[in-house]
């Protein structure tokens, strides 16, 4: 989760850890239309809900301007982009703590790459209960059977 250059996409608490709990809800038959219904199927707080929606929308804020710098697809937050990013996240030169702006959007990246990381093992654990507790399927018959 703590990586110096991590992947946004792939990498923990990115992208893809938010789409496999998405997933893994519709899987155990929770059938969704938007994450608004991780609060609805009971898998996820308003409160969580709320930390998620603000952690994905800082990613995807993100993974948007790494392309846009790059000019191509790009999800990796290497060193030569981390103080560019920052400073287009609009963080000052230095604040009353003499923190570099780099340190304070790294800071808030690892923050939201946690709270994704977070929600998507409470909804994936949640599913898993679920589906271990719903009862066994009549299995369909085969040509042997007949």
């Amino acid at each position: 989760l703590y990586l110096l250059q991590p992947n946004v996409k792939e990498g923990a608490g990115g992208l893809r850890d938010y789409h496999a709990a998405y997933w893994a809800m519709q899987a155990s038959g929770a059938f969704a239309r938007d994450r608004v219904e991780l609060m609805h199927q009971g898998l996820l707080t308003d409160d969580e809900l709320a930390d998620l929606s603000a952690a994905l929308d800082f990613l995807w804020r993100v993974r948007n301007e790494l392309h846009l710098r790059a000019g191509r697809k790009n999800d990796q937050l290497s060193f030569e982009i981390q103080e560019s990013m920052a400073a287009a996240f609009g963080y000052p030169a230095r604040d009353d703590d003499h923190d570099l702006p780099v340190e304070r959007f790294m800071g808030e990246y690892y923050r939201h790459a946690r709270i994704i990381r977070t929600c998507s093992d409470l909804v994936f654990e949640q599913c898993l209960a679920r589906v271990r507790k719903a009862p066994a399927r009549r299995k369909a018959p085969t040509r042997s059977d007949a």
